[in-house]
């Protein structure tokens, strides 16, 4: 029987033992009309000769149709429906290079590599969400938030469509009905963050100093938009965010797309943050609402240094990404002229933390996840609004200049790597007494 598509922690430690240096090539073939597209990847990883038996690559494919080992033909592999197993006597003690041609279906359960045709028009759309271990689903890897990576996504497509990657594109190619495009090399993050959307979207422009912004949605709903509302509070949470962690913007491009059939609110993917539709207002709202699609914006902003530069190293901290962002998302709002008030509505948020404290499955704040099912759950309540409210406590009780203070020294020592919450612990926030 098939192994199931689960990685554990233990797995996980193993395999950060033996790779390093990681970094991905990824092409990809995408047709209208088909319900499959092709892939090529190429990883190259340095082996540090840790470790026996084998080398784990997470992986869900239809088909693979070749596969090369430094460069020769490599069948001397065990393929299970989510993993591929290598024998390491086969690697090199140093880098070694993996390409793999695949062809690989379309998810239509709002995870993995998402297809969606709009009823209204008929126009094909396609987005990305890997949280927590779904980029396995569209292209190899080592697929855990700890083996941060690079990567350069080439692709061929339709030419009436646009597309969205964690960079901006450096070539573009049209070829009768068919675009080749080529993206920038991206800065280190895990694969959770990779992202790629892409159909005949709208698009609105703007910038933040020398940020290009723009803001997409399906052309269905561009009547509903409202762009210079939602650039307006992008650029506020940019410049509080900017100054309070005294550290630049970390990312060269800024995009919000808002994409059909999403399963969670939004997802904070380096430089291409998606957004569920049900934040595109058809008809006026009452305030709370307006306040809570902002809080949704400035969320996400704040993951591109809690969770983006700075990430934890396993799902069991998950608290280090959801506490931070959902606390300082309303603190960042509340030094803001759009939604000073924002932290009386912090207070009916925690509602939420009390709610979920009370059932048999409420867990410390800092959790356990001894695999990436049990990660899933940890998207709750206690993860996002209780650990929220306790980090509020720690600023008052330490002093808001403390804190912040603490904050910048976190991301000067831990930016593009990994914590856990002892590393958080042993900044000024652990050793302040009164």
């Amino acid at each position: 029987m098939d192994a199931p598509n689960i990685l554990t922690q233990t797995e996980a430690i193993e395999r950060a033992e033996q790779v390093k240096q990681i970094g991905y090539e990824i092409h990809l073939d995408l047709k209208t009309g088909s319900s499959t597209y092709q892939g090529e990847t190429k990883i190259s990883f340095f082996y540090t000769g840790k470790g026996k038996g084998k080398l784990k690559i997470d992986f869900v494919t239809k088909k693979i149709e070749v596969f090369l080992l430094n460069g020769k033909d490599f069948s001397d592999y065990t393929k299970t429906d989510s993993f591929l197993d290598l024998p390491v006597n086969f690697l090199n003690v140093g880098m070694n290079e993996i390409k793999i041609l695949y062809t690989n279906d379309y998810n239509h359960s709002g995870s993995g590599f998402h297809q969606f045709q709009d009823p209204s028009d008929g126009s094909e759309y396609l987005h990305t969400d890997f949280e927590p271990f779904e980029a396995h689903r569209m292209f190899p890897c080592f697929d855990q938030p700890d083996l941060k990576a690079t990567y350069e996504l080439s692709l061929i497509g339709p030419k009436d469509w646009k597309y969205v990657h964690n960079t901006l594109p450096i070539k573009e190619k049209i070829q009768k009905e068919r675009i080749e495009i080529r993206f920038q090399k991206t800065a280190l993050f895990s694969t959770y963050l990779f992202a790629l959307i892409s159909g005949p979207y709208e698009v609105w422009e703007d910038r933040y100093k020398n940020i290009p912004l723009r803001i997409l949605c399906r052309k269905s709903l561009s009547k509903y938009m409202d762009a210079e509302n939602i650039f307006a509070i992008t650029k506020e949470s940019f410049g509080f965010l900017e100054s309070y962690f005294d550290l630049p913007y970390p990312y060269g491009k800024y995009d919000q797309i808002f994409v059909p059939e999403f399963n969670m609110g939004a997802m904070e993917n380096v430089g291409a943050v998606t957004f569920s539709e049900h934040y595109i207002f058809r008809s006026p709202r009452i305030y709370s609402e307006y306040l809570g699609r902002a809080n949704t914006i400035y969320h996400e902003m704040v993951h591109m240094w809690f969770g983006n530069l700075v990430t934890m190293k396993w799902w069991n901290d998950l608290w280090l990404n959801e506490s931070f962002a959902d606390y300082l998302s309303y603190y960042a709002m509340s030094h803001g002229k759009l939604f000073p008030d924002a932290l009386e509505h912090f207070y009916v948020r925690e509602e939420w933390a009390y709610r979920e404290d009370q059932l048999s499955t409420t867990h410390p704040i800092a959790g356990s996840a001894e695999n990436t099912l049990d990660a899933i759950s940890n998207f709750d309540g206690i993860s996002y609004s209780k650990g929220a409210s306790v980090l509020r406590q720690l600023m008052y009780y330490i002093g808001e200049d403390s804190f912040r203070n603490a904050m910048r020294k976190y991301f000067q020592k831990f930016k593009n790597s990994n914590t856990i919450q002892n590393d958080f612990l042993d900044t000024d926030v652990g050793n302040v007494r009164h």
